[in-house]
């Protein structure tokens, strides 16, 4: 059971690895990777608990994948709520929270691992941070969730508008760290 278990979370994370991938690409059907994570994210409790029972030296790796697992679910998740699908509607603070922390994400993603133009991802991250500073001042900070999202936007952009001098969040030092180590395997 040990060596299944850990088979099945190694391929969820490499899954949810490529579907973040994908994501950032903008490659694929934006519909069926969402479905996909939703279905990823009901197995993980019943996994974390069978991770729970495996023996105490089988546990930190497992873990650690379950932990790579959930945090590419939260950024997959949160890139399904862009309102930017939605025809007419006005986007709403939620929605307005949420792709700008998607964005934000993004534009440090490319700028890290440089992916694009860093003058150009420079331009983009300073106009959505005079947004985001818009949305703050509106009062979008005085929810506690919204006011994460919005302070890992503002590090991620700042670190961009900054050139790559300033810090970034840690969502974004465990995307390139994960990013790096991939590469590295790859090559």
């Amino acid at each position: 059971m040990g060596n299944e278990l850990q088979e099945t979370i190694f391929q969820l994370r490499d899954e949810v690895r490529q579907l973040t991938s994908d994501t950032l690409a903008k490659s694929g059907d934006k519909a069926a990777r969402w479905q996909r994570s939703q279905e990823i994210k009901t197995l993980t409790p019943a996994l974390r608990e069978q991770v729970e029972g495996q023996p105490a030296s089988k546990r930190p790796a497992l873990e650690n994948a379950l932990g790579k697992i959930n945090s590419g679910l939260i950024f997959l998740l949160a890139d399904s709520n862009r309102p930017d699908e939605l025809s007419g509607a006005e986007e709403t603070t939620e929605a307005a929270v949420r792709r700008i922390y998607t964005q934000s994400f993004q534009l440090a993603g490319d700028f890290a691992l440089e992916r694009n133009d860093r003058a150009t991802l420079r331009i983009k991250a300073e106009e959505l941070r005079q947004e985001l500073i818009t949305l703050a001042k509106s009062g979008a900070n005085q929810q506690r969730e919204w006011q994460r999202m919005l302070s890992d936007a503002n590090l991620d952009l700042t670190y961009v508008t900054s050139d790559g001098t300033r810090p970034y969040s840690t969502r974004l030092a465990h995307f390139v760290a994960d990013a790096r180590r991939s590469e590295s395997t790859d090559s």
